[in-house]
């Protein structure tokens, strides 16, 4: 009885090292933090007893609050709103006197009183229901009271400074599929303007002291997107939607002519010098009125560093990938090691989706606007050698284009997402000699249908293409299951379609081996799918990851040089890979930086990149294969 409990607990003690050694922690490298932004000053207080500050809020990667810079000495405040929630949102901040500001921040989003003289942090009131806002959404009435429009539920929030009561208007819009609030403007008579959108624009007019409201812009102007308001010197509020510009009035907005917006004057300036930002190196940047000089006053300000948001393809031995808000393009030397911050060189500024090398040059898709751009080869990397080829947020209603691919046919396609509250994703064909354009919309691909993944099928001249039922943000499907499906790029239509995970509703990104077999995920099931024989050849489940909402794995686009395709299984932090000889899953291990990564990319040096808040990691996969 004794050996056999020993050979028991043997046994157990075996597969528990087992288990361990095979999820023991990765050897990670943490390469840098590529990209530092700099921070617009938005006011300057001026008060006897703590002089001149320069104030902004800033939001980085790993930290977000206000700052301020004292204009003489360079003595820096800054105030930490970490312990409120992690969130990627602007700080609002508004100055209500010399002496004290009112913050609205957090995740959700609450408002917060700041001494400065005692330099005291104050919440007021409960937490909003509040996740997202505009850097422009505050605003103030006659009344004295703050405003915020605020998303989801099309909500406006509002603080009176003198007594610290919060108060929410919910649910403005009586069409839940709007959502989103620009910035609302209260007239002189006590009535608030507020802006809705996204899917189409209204325009609503609230009574703050009855309740009453009323939706009025006329149904030709309910275009895509909300209409912009300001305030005029007459105390009427203005407004602006396409071309058309009015006035607002409780009962409707009438047309006026030769109208512009009241530009506001910022209130910048300390002592004879105009304070403009805290550049990158945490130098506060001030010009003087009189001589334009320019001044610059070094601080201990450390500047908030991007996230980074994706990684594209490796041209001339450096990796191309992009920060978000803002969408910086970056590079990393694979034989350095070194980063270059190349700044904003998308036609879109909040982040890049994917950079495609080519023969032509290097094409890059961007967010917001669903741009394509193109960077001729043998052109410096600055704005001005910028081909901007489409926007199809203009031209198709999409808005995220998430990938390219260099086509069987030397076309380059791109397969993308529509604007917020909309169906229907569209492929995109651009011929990389002319930048003509065709796109293909979703009711030629698979209707009310989003594309998630593309990859080349060069043998038969086709394209392989993944499908969601999803769409743009707060779009309420129509369809019930997703599709991968073949699109052939000379008859320019579908040629097959399948369904190799049977219910499923959104396919995630998909990788093609080197036997030509493609492997794709959606949650925590895969499967393999043969182009040639045109059908699914195996399905499998990843191990010890349960098929709940939140699950999502990032599948590397190409395979390792070792031939096995790699992931990432972002809940839990693990990498594994597939091998295409048998279509078996191994977990590789795991890495606490691996949580939440918003993409995983293998390249030849063996290496498997990724992204960790601001820092760009890698862990070693493979032995080395050739660099382009």
């Amino acid at each position: 009885m004794k050996e056999k409990l020993r050979l028991c607990l043997t046994l157990l003690v075996f597969g528990i090292l087992q288990v361990s050694i095979a999820l023991g922690q990765l050897q990670t490298e943490h390469l840098g933090k590529p990209v530092r932004t700099a921070v617009p000053i938005e006011f300057v207080t001026r008060d006897s007893q703590t002089g001149t500050i320069a104030w902004a809020g800033f939001v980085g990667a790993e930290r977000y609050g206000v700052v301020g810079i004292h204009t003489e000495t360079g003595d820096v405040t800054e105030i930490d709103l970490r312990s409120y929630g992690e969130t990627s949102t602007a700080v609002l901040i508004f100055k209500h006197s010399d002496r004290q500001l009112f913050i609205f921040a957090g995740h959700p989003g609450r408002f917060f009183r700041y001494d400065i003289p005692l330099k005291k942090l104050t919440p007021i009131g409960e937490a909003t229901k509040a996740t997202f806002w505009h850097k422009n959404s505050i605003t103030s009435g006659k009344d004295d009271h703050i405003y915020v429009g605020t998303y989801p539920d099309a909500t406006v929030v509002s603080l009176n400074p003198q007594t610290g009561v919060v108060k929410t208007i919910e649910e403005v819009a009586v069409d839940r599929t709007l959502q989103h609030v620009g910035r609302p403007q209260c007239a002189d008579d006590g009535i608030l303007y507020i802006p809705i959108g996204m899917k189409k624009g209204q325009l609503w007019s609230y009574n703050l002291v009855s309740g009453e409201k009323r939706q009025i812009l006329p149904e030709s102007l309910q275009t895509y997107g909300y209409p912009v308001l300001w305030k005029g010197e007459d105390g009427k509020v203005y407004g602006k939607k396409d071309t058309t510009v009015f006035v607002c009035s409780v009962s409707g907005v009438q047309p006026v002519h030769r109208v512009q917006p009241v530009a506001e004057i910022p209130d910048n300036e300390a002592n004879g010098k105009v304070a403009s930002q805290i550049d990158r190196y945490g130098r506060l940047i001030l010009r003087d009125k009189q001589t334009r000089k320019r001044i610059e006053i070094q601080t201990s300000f450390q500047n908030p560093e991007a996230g980074l948001y994706k990684l594209g393809d490796v041209r001339d031995g450096k990796l191309y990938g992009s920060s978000y808000k803002p969408g910086n393009t970056f590079t990393f030397d694979l034989r350095t090691g070194k980063f270059e911050d190349l700044g904003i060189l998308t036609s879109g500024r909040i982040q890049v989706y994917d950079y495609l090398s080519h023969e032509s040059g290097i094409f890059m898709s961007s967010y917001t606007g669903g741009h394509i751009d193109l960077y001729p080869a043998g052109q410096e990397l600055i704005a001005k050698n910028r081909k901007h080829i489409v926007n199809l947020h203009a031209t198709e209603n999409q808005e995220r284009p998430r990938q390219m691919v260099t086509g069987p046919d030397g076309m380059v396609y791109c397969i993308s997402i529509p604007l917020k509250g909309m169906l229907g994703g569209c492929l995109t064909r651009v011929d990389p000699k002319t930048l003509a354009v065709t796109s293909y919309k979703d009711t030629e691909l698979i209707p009310h249908q989003s594309y998630t993944s593309v990859i080349p099928v060069p043998e038969k001249g086709e394209l392989f293409i993944t499908s969601s039922v999803g769409g743009g943000t707060g779009a309420k499907p129509l369809a019930k299951e997703a599709y991968v499906f073949l699109w052939d790029t000379k008859a320019h239509s579908i040629s097959f379609r399948a369904q190799p995970l049977p219910g499923v509703s959104s396919y995630g990104n998909a990788t093609k081996a080197s036997n030509g077999v493609i492997y794709g995920f959606a949650k925590n099931q895969y499967y393999a799918f043969d182009t040639q024989q045109r059908k699914t050849i195996f399905t499998g489940t990843l191990p010890n990851a349960e098929a709940t909402t939140d699950i999502h794995v990032i599948f590397c686009k190409y395979p390792a040089p070792n031939g096995m395709l790699y992931g990432v299984d972002v809940k839990s932090g693990r990498i594994f890979f597939i091998n295409p000889a048998d279509h078996s899953i191994h977990i590789v291990g795991r890495d606490a930086t691996l949580k939440d990564t918003r993409f995983a990319r293998v390249y030849q040096d063996g290496y498997l990149y990724y992204g960790y808040h601001a820092a760009l990691m890698r862990v070693k996969v493979s032995d080395p294969g050739i660099i382009n």
